[in-house]
């Protein structure tokens, strides 16, 4: 499904592409139309000339008034859908459904622009014909057309209309189904300011390094061996890069960045277990901020009859019970997570309390088998023993 839809939504760009190019084409023909029988003026002056004439007859007439008040309409509406489409890709906009959001803002943009384009194409439609004529007239003034260039433009616009509306029908469809991310920009973008983060520190700590190396060498001369290698040995220490586990453990944007890497054989456990780990990260807890803790036992169940795979992560101690967070997992192996808003089961049939996904939180589980998983002992390995199989739940 998911290459499928990319397929046609890179068909239908190359499409659009070639139908602009041809609507350029035609709008430099007509020019050069004008152009042989208006040898003394330039191409920008019969373009100005034509434009002022063609805004003069919307205001005259009460039909192209009104269909140029539709073009306005759906250009501005347009325009307010693609900020929002945009709000929501870079993490500013959130939902507790993203996905269903996703779709309506493409369909709300295609419903916008399919009115601006189609009050724009039918009163193009009535200019031209006003001012048509036959392909060699006897006497030409800036207004006139052919009619053969006319139906040409007509004819390429149509097309491009059409073409974009089902562009825009595909995106839909993708965010419905996940293809496209709701937040697709803003993990990206996370992880690039992650990585060029990362690197700025790499560098200060590099010239920090430098800096207290050479001043202690210049310290040499007044201070024993035993005193200058001690020195060298804190430094050298505090300078020590970060491992790419414990990176995983700081950030979850750093966990974004990752590329995707496979692992066979995994059970529920196993995911969960990494979710977890991610889960920590997305909250600043430390990486063994759940198996460092023996009075508190955790549980996850499997939602049976809801789509995506949804699980829902508990913890009971000595004498309360706490949902933890809800994860959904697509069949792109795409990983969403979830917070509670509190804890009184209200959602999904009094199942669970209501819940809202974490900002920027999806990833994909191959990021997190890179960034977390283990086969040594150590806070993944823990953390994946804590949680224990809880009784299947049905909504």
């Amino acid at each position: 499904m998911g290459l499928l839809l990319t397929i046609l939504g890179g068909l239908l760009v190359i499409g659009l592409g070639y139908l602009g190019w041809r609507l350029r084409q035609q709008q430099r023909a007509i020019i050069d139309f004008q152009l042989t029988y208006h040898k003394t003026m330039t191409p920008a002056q019969i373009q100005h000339s034509r434009r002022f004439f063609f805004k003069t007859e919307i205001k005259k007439s009460a039909g192209y008034r009104r269909l140029n008040l539709g073009v306005q309409v759906g250009r501005w509406g347009s325009y307010a859908f693609i900020v929002a489409i945009l709000a929501q890709q870079f993490g500013i906009l959130d939902a507790d459904d993203m996905a269903v959001m996703a779709t309506l803002l493409w369909l709300g943009l295609f419903a916008t622009l399919t009115l601006r384009n189609g009050c724009q194409w039918w009163l193009n439609r009535q200019l031209y014909a006003s001012v048509a004529v036959a392909d060699t007239p006897a006497h030409v003034d800036l207004m006139m057309t052919p009619q053969s260039l006319t139906q040409a433009f007509l004819h390429y616009q149509i097309w491009g209309i059409g073409t974009l509306g089902t562009l825009l029908v595909v995106l839909a469809i993708a965010s419905g189904t996940a293809v496209l991310p709701a937040d697709y920009f803003a993990n990206g973008f996370n992880g690039f300011l992650f990585q060029s983060a990362t690197r700025s520190t790499t560098t200060y700590m590099r010239s920090s390094t430098t800096s207290s190396e050479s001043a202690t060498t210049a310290d040499n001369d007044t201070t024993t061996d035993n005193e200058t290698n001690g020195t060298d040995a804190t430094s050298d220490s505090s300078s020590a890069p970060k491992s790419k586990a414990e990176k995983a453990y700081d950030s979850a944007a750093y966990v974004r960045s990752l590329p995707v890497k496979t692992k066979n054989y995994l059970n529920t456990q196993d995911r969960v277990g990494m979710i977890s780990m991610y889960y920590l990260a997305l909250n600043h807890y430390p990486a063994n901020g759940i198996s460092n803790n023996p009075g508190t036992k955790y549980a996850f169940h499997i939602i049976k009859n809801m789509k995506p795979l949804t699980i829902v992560v508990t913890s009971s101690g000595y004498n309360d019970k706490k949902f933890l967070y809800l994860t959904q997992i697509d069949d792109q192996e795409r990983v969403r997570i979830f917070k509670f808003k509190n804890q009184t089961p209200t959602a999904l049939n009094g199942l669970v309390p209501e819940y809202t996904e974490y900002p920027n939180s999806q990833v994909k589980m191959g990021q997190l088998i890179n960034g977390y998983y283990s086969e040594e002992d150590g806070p993944y390995h823990r953390t994946m023993w804590a949680m224990e199989p809880g009784t299947p739940w049905t909504k």
